[in-house]
């Protein structure tokens, strides 16, 4: 009988408001601090990882972390198969009377795994006879004829030009399995018997290297009738249990239909690529119509869960696009781009599977055979793949979404299970709860591109190296992860680890710590990893001073029933107090109408130690001393001043910032800066000279002005106060100096008395009205 009762570790004992507790897990961490030479901060920064967010930017062996921010083992993992020859990707798993079978690719071979043996079935292992290799018999051949039939030969054994995409068991438990290639056909495999069933292209009527080339999907119905999604022209084949009675049952307007699902209402579910379009056929009226238009050009998966709801995986083009550029052999997005045959046009092909070296005499080199290389792991996609939810209404709601290759599509009794690329991670999906963690990564397969369940084990198949792994539903024994670093900005002391999170009985949880200075995990520089330490509560973190700080947990299971489940984990530290920064000061009028003179005051400043501020303004005349306080404990960055309470002159603001409400009298502290000299200036422009000069009825009027501390803005005059206003410019057709002339012409006057008004401004707004009278005689 399993003990059932969990140990807490430590219930939320970190909110920053929970004072004496918080106390009793820090505190002495700052009081041994304080009588260093150091000036250590009276508060402490914790720094919590609670969201998936936050956890997956580290690193994780047999650990799971779930989409609500938790970490618990994963399940037990066991590689099955962990090298294959000249195979890079299994593409399908069947699993029949307890034996594996598996599909690869690029060389078609199906092999089965039983007893801990793997052995491959097809194509059966022969060896070339002379007159496979075009040897004449009745002469000897040359040596040179020799090298190049066995050239050719050894060539075409490393890339045969086939692939099994699909397999399934068929009404009787023989194993179906579909080949696609140059020749593209259905086999059945029963006991040591194997025979062709169905070669599509012979159904049509097609030339060998023309029509159906990929056979995509095996789906098999209750009453034994077996549908094959095929490519490159996007047609649905049904064949009876017997598969005497082939028949196209659809042919539409995609490239490949990819997927199949077989409903309970008899209807044929088919996803396709490049419109993205889940069909739902009648096999009996042969006709479909379109369930789904997806925004994701290709379907890559349709599964139905035992609540009858269909579920579609669905991929983005750009997605499938790298993959095919890096990985051309591989299915799915991955599947064989046709090439076309010489002499072949683009029309007459659908496409077509040309990756097998003619066995021409052009063809021949001297030079030996190169394997052929697996492609390189492709880079990161830049957009999300989506699993739909289509409920027996018809209703659509996305469920789980990746920036991903979606390969393939499971069910384990409530959960959905589906493999991804390119960083090998199978994801376990609870649609009803709106969760999902990864269960299973590997750490040399780029892609999980098989999945199928049986039971409580899983069994995956993977690309880039090729492996068969089997997960169990036992939890792993013992799993780690380890933390992206956390940077406290500064050289810090590190004070208390802790978790929140439930241990059953027979579960442990060890955690381990290490730190530096520098922002690189591998840098030699880094402390070592302290000793591993089971935690009971809260633990203090050993490592030595340092700005970094990185922390392991190991989760262990005695039995693998139960796991541990760590919700939040928490990491205190303190740094030296450090200084107030005062970046900036910045002083400039208030352009607001009934704030003539007004001057705003602000400033920005940054504290390492996130301290609260207070600051202290001071002005000057530039040229004097002392300092003349303005305003102090200024909560705010910003301060108005009334510059008409100072006379006219060059001023300089300094602005102090200090860290004294976060911290002691002793270890206080404050940075300071003082602002460029801003001029106050409240006097108008005055006119330094005039001369008035009359010549029959017109009147020239002159003027030098002057400011003592702005530059002259603007002079505007009038004539008989009149209400339009006109403009002057100075005589040297700019304005730019505190000294200006002018020359006002007036034209056309009449004769007797008149009055000039003048408008005079500096450009901060200070303005000097004036009246000139000037007497206009009689001709």
């Amino acid at each position: 009988m399993v003990n059932k009762k969990r140990t807490s570790i430590i219930k939320k004992c970190l909110k920053p408001l929970n004072l004496p507790l918080c106390f009793c897990a820090l505190g002495f961490v700052f009081l041994s601090y304080f009588s260093g030479t150091y000036c250590w901060a009276v508060t402490s920064k914790i720094t919590r990882h609670t969201s998936a967010v936050d956890l997956s930017k580290g690193r994780t062996e047999d650990i799971v972390v779930g989409s609500k921010g938790t970490l618990q083992l994963g399940r037990a993992a066991e590689s099955l198969v962990g090298e294959f020859e000249d195979v890079w990707s299994i593409n399908s798993i069947v699993l029949k009377d307890g034996t594996v079978y598996l599909g690869t690719s690029p060389n078609g071979c199906i092999y089965e795994y039983s007893l801990g043996k793997l052995t491959k079935i097809y194509p059966a292992p022969t060896q070339p006879t002379p007159a496979a290799q075009g040897i004449n018999e009745s002469s000897e051949p040359t040596s040179a004829e020799l090298g190049r039939d066995a050239n050719i030969f050894e060539q075409e054994q490393y890339l045969a030009n086939k692939h099994i995409f699909a397999m399934a068991t068929d009404a009787t438990g023989g194993l179906l399995a579909g080949i696609s290639g140059d020749e593209c056909k259905l086999m059945r495999f029963e006991a040591d018997k194997m025979e062709v069933i169905f070669e599509p292209n012979d159904a049509e009527g097609s030339p060998p290297c023309g029509g159906t080339k990929y056979i995509f999907a095996i789906a098999v119905d209750d009453s034994g009738d077996i549908y094959l999604a095929t490519g490159p022209q996007g047609k649905v084949y049904c064949l009876d249990y017997s598969a005497k009675q082939p028949q196209l049952v659809y042919d539409s307007r995609d490239k490949n239909i990819l997927c199949l699902a077989i409903g309970r209402d008899g209807l044929i579910y088919a996803g396709s690529d490049s419109r993205g379009l889940i069909y739902r056929i009648d096999p009996r009226t042969k006709t479909a119509t379109v369930l789904y238009d997806s925004d994701q050009p290709e379907i890559t998966a349709l599964l139905f869960a035992k609540d009858g709801n269909l579920y579609a995986a669905a991929t983005s083009a750009k997605i499938a696009q790298a993959e095919v550029e890096f990985a051309p052999q591989l299915p799915l997005a991955g599947r064989p781009e046709p090439q076309l045959e010489k002499g072949e046009s683009a029309s007459e092909s659908a496409g077509g599977l040309k990756l097998q070296i003619p066995n021409t005499k052009q063809s021949v080199s001297s030079e030996p055979p190169e394997r052929p290389m697996p492609p390189r792991k492709p880079p990161e996609p830049s957009e999300a793949s989506y699993i739909y939810e289509i409920t027996k209404e018809g209703y659509v709601t996305d469920v789980f979404s990746e920036t991903a290759v979606l390969f393939c599509l499971a069910a384990q009794e409530q959960n959905l299970l589906v493999g991804t690329g390119n960083n090998g991670r199978t994801f376990s999906i609870e649609p009803d709860l709106e969760a999902e963690a990864v269960i299973y990564e590997d750490k040399q397969a780029s892609q999980i591109t098989a999945v199928t369940v049986v039971g409580e084990d899983v069994y995956l198949g993977t690309a880039n190296p090729a492996k068969l792994v089997k997960l169990s539903r036992a939890f792993a024994s013992e799993g780690t992860y380890t933390s992206d670093l956390i940077d406290a900005g500064q050289p810090a002391r590190w004070g208390k680890l802790q978790i929140e999170g439930d241990v059953p009985q027979g579960c442990k949880v060890w955690a381990a710590s290490r730190s530096g200075n520098v922002k690189d995990v591998n840098d030699p520089t880094f402390s070592e990893w302290t000793k591993l330490t089971e935690i009971t509560g809260p633990m203090q973190v050993q490592c030595p001073l340092g700005r970094f700080c990185q922390y392991k947990l190991v989760l262990k299971s005695e039995a693998g029933r139960e796991s541990p489940l760590v919700r939040e984990i928490a990491v205190a530290s303190t740094v030296p107090n450090l200084a107030p920064k005062v970046e900036s000061v910045g002083v400039s009028r208030v352009e607001s109408p009934g704030k003539t003179g007004v001057f705003k005051i602000d400033n920005k400043t940054t504290d390492d130690n996130g301290d609260k501020l207070i600051y202290k303004i001071e002005f000057r005349k530039l040229g004097r001393t002392g300092w003349i306080e303005l305003e102090e404990e200024l909560e705010a960055n910003t301060f108005e001043w009334d510059g008409k309470t100072v006379e006219d002159g060059r001023y300089e603001i300094r602005i102090t910032a200090s860290d004294e409400r976060s911290n002691s009298t002793t270890t206080k502290l404050t940075g300071t800066r003082i602002s460029e000299p801003v001029v106050v200036d409240n006097t108008a422009p005055a006119i330094t000279d005039y001369f008035i000069e009359s010549s029959g009825k017109t009147v020239t009027l002159k003027l030098k002005v002057s400011d003592e501390l702005s530059v002259i803005g603007k002079l505007d005059y009038t004539v008989d106060s009149n209400a339009e206003w006109k403009a002057a410019v100075p005589e040297d057709l700019v304005y730019d100096t505190t000294d200006e002339q002018f020359s006002i012409v007036v034209e056309q006057l009449s004769t007797g008395e008149h009055v000039i008004a003048i408008k005079l401004s500096d450009d901060v707004g200070n303005t000097l009205y004036r009246t000139f009278e000037v007497n206009v005689g009689r001709d």
